[in-house]
């Protein structure tokens, strides 16, 4: 396959789960994408869809619904959810608030628990 065959992949199944409005960033090693559909709807901060997909098959490696949460990559295997609190505590930092998910185990950790 080349790389065209591999666009046409990932971005048929990014408009199937997210419709046509959506943007995509590659990983490291351009293996997937981070394909997010964010709302225009001015009462929703950071609302929409995301999805990521193997560029080479198309196939959707996992999806969720953004609520007040940016998610981009991580790692090469991993992506960074950070769900914005209504408030932060005093001694706590963004990474209180930032879960990083792994792509191979389906593993969910908060950040600042990545860092002991």
């Amino acid at each position: 396959m080349d790389a065209r065959t591999n666009d046409r992949n990932y971005e048929k199944s990014a408009t199937a789960q997210l419709g046509k409005s959506f943007e995509c960033q590659p990983n490291e090693t351009n293996t997937m994408m981070l394909c997010l559909s964010i709302s225009t709807d001015i009462k929703k901060f950071n609302s929409g869809n995301y999805a990521v997909i193997s560029k080479k098959t198309g196939v959707v490696i996992y999806q969720n619904t953004l609520d007040n949460t940016q998610v981009t990559w991580y790692s090469d295997n991993e992506i960074s959810l950070f769900n914005t609190p209504g408030m932060m505590r005093e001694n706590d930092s963004k990474d209180n608030y930032t879960f990083i998910y792994n792509l191979n185990t389906k593993e969910q950790t908060r950040k600042v628990d990545l860092q002991k």
